[in-house]
């Protein structure tokens, strides 16, 4: 039987050092395999981890909107590939496979990107 639990809240609250110590419960604890999500656009879960995380899924996204834009221009996009003949759905199940921080009975996936331009966080957003 799975189980979720979701942290919520402002920003600077603890939400992820509270994550981190339930992670590190349930992994000492309950002896099974723990799947963590980062959904902070900020993606720090993987420090109080101790877990290597080389993208987010917010880094993949920014990643294959430029391979289709870029394919746009020479037609591939519009057949649903990308440069290579690699279906986009095949692309980013193996990208979403890929990005995942695997540790001793826990992994980590993380959703955010860094805060830039065309970033959802509020922070960053100018009123018209």
């Amino acid at each position: 039987m799975a189980t979720t639990i979701a942290l919520a809240g402002k920003g600077g609250v603890g939400k992820t050092t509270i994550a981190g110590m339930v992670v590190k419960y349930l992994v000492q604890n309950k002896k099974e395999a723990v799947l963590a999500i980062d959904a902070d656009p900020s993606s720090n879960l993987n420090m109080v981890l101790g877990l290597d995380l080389e993208w987010t899924v917010g880094d993949i996204r920014e990643d294959m909107l430029s391979q289709v834009k870029e394919s746009l221009v020479t037609g591939g996009a519009a057949m649903g590939a990308l440069p290579g003949g690699v279906s986009k759905r095949d692309y980013l199940d193996y990208q979403i496979r890929s990005s995942l921080a695997e540790g001793d009975h826990v992994d980590l996936i993380a959703m955010g990107r860094s805060e830039g331009p065309g970033c959802y966080c509020a922070v960053n957003h100018k009123p018209a």
